[in-house]
């Protein structure tokens, strides 16, 4: 194995342990949110249906982001960076949600969860089907896996929290901390790095038919 192959595969693999932490991290802010919507309409004081517009409020920002992040994507080279961020803003929304008061300002905010939540849905997919493509393997399903394990317990994370008398500030304020925690600054990538992981590995086994010219000195 070469040098170039060597550092291929460790570039994967460092760009698959952010990856999977994406998938992880966004899993917990969605279980713990979707955990403690009970907490935030007894907080504001809201009834079913002004709490199914704070959901579709949620909705809204994510289909905003999420149909155009893909040609953001494209124009920037950076998948990871567009992940990266969508984290921060996902858990920063997620913290403050519960500090505001209003059911218009906390309508407001939750868009702004929904983009988050959207930008890192889809650029943590993009670059899960980069790594997959790179790495030559069936890698998908596991990412998949991870987000369901972190909706388990962000919604656990949650219950706990509330069976010991948390409150909605303690049990969003803990998930949007690990969002913002878990996902580490992505490693400066170009497009064309992309590209390169994008290639198929050399080979390093010389063909040695001869040449249709005849003679036995020319080998490829």
């Amino acid at each position: 194995m070469t040098g170039c192959q060597l550092s291929l595969r460790a570039l994967v693999t460092s760009r698959r342990t952010g990856c999977s932490v994406s998938f992880f991290a966004g899993g917990i802010g969605i279980g713990a949110w979707a955990a403690s919507l009970p907490l935030l309409a007894a907080k504001l004081n809201i009834d079913k249906g002004q709490l199914g517009a704070l959901l579709l409020c949620f909705a809204l920002g994510a289909i905003a982001l999420m149909v155009n992040v893909g040609r953001v994507s494209d124009r920037l080279g950076s998948s990871s960076l567009l992940s990266f961020g969508g984290s921060l803003v996902f858990g920063a929304a997620i913290i403050t949600i519960p500090v505001v008061d209003g059911l218009l300002l906390s309508g407001a905010l939750i868009v702004v969860a929904g983009a988050g939540f959207g930008t890192l849905d889809v650029s943590m997919n993009i670059e899960a089907a980069e790594i997959e493509r790179a790495s030559g393997r069936h890698l998908m399903s596991s990412f998949h896996a991870l987000f369901s394990i972190g909706n388990i317990v962000g919604a656990f994370l949650v219950g706990v929290a509330v069976t010991y008398g948390g409150r909605l500030q303690e049990c969003l304020g803990v998930a949007g901390l690990l969002i913002v925690s878990l996902r580490l600054p992505p490693e400066p990538s170009g497009a064309k790095q992309t590209r390169m992981q994008s290639r198929p590995l050399p080979t390093q086994t010389p063909n040695l038919r001869p040449r249709s010219t005849g003679s036995s000195e020319c080998w490829s």
